[in-house]
């Protein structure tokens, strides 16, 4: 596949000039849209005067677009991932999202953790039903995972 349309290479090119305001947008619609106490959901922070809490998969998504470009933000995001997950580790598509995030980070002991809580969910589940999550089961535990990496 040329260059031009593999689609970290485009990520690659993205990364110019050109692509940064769009990319300090992102990062500054990420910090305004974290939820209290770090980590992300699927929207705001507080709806009616409710607090609204992360959720593992989302705060993931979220650290897949932050790593590599804004090291304090995705450190607190990481950090408050660490916990979610482990909240959430019934759920294969949070557990393969997070064991992504902490291989790309170098969390080997978080990765190892969430890596024995995937196969738990396999072995249970085999993922049914749950398309998603198995891709991000595939991804995760792959080679191809490090393709996701900030170039």
């Amino acid at each position: 596949m040329p260059a031009e349309e593999n689609g970290h290479r485009s990520i690659q090119r993205g990364r110019g000039e050109v692509a940064q305001p769009r990319i300090a947008d992102a990062v500054a619609y990420l910090r305004d849209r974290r939820c209290v106490g770090g980590g992300w959901n699927y929207g705001n922070q507080v709806v009616l005067d409710e607090v609204l809490p992360p959720f593992a998969h989302t705060t993931a998504a979220a650290l897949l677009g932050l790593h590599g470009v804004d090291a304090a933000l995705e450190w607190e995001g990481a950090a408050r991932l660490r916990g979610l997950w482990r909240r959430e580790r019934a759920g294969g598509l949070s557990v393969a999202f997070s064991l992504a995030v902490f291989r790309i980070r170098g969390e080997r002991d978080q990765a190892a953790a969430a890596t024995e809580a995937l196969a738990d969910v396999v072995a249970r589940t085999d993922l049914l039903g749950d398309p998603v999550a198995a891709g991000w089961a595939a991804i995760a535990t792959g080679p191809g995972v490090h393709e996701l990496e900030s170039p």
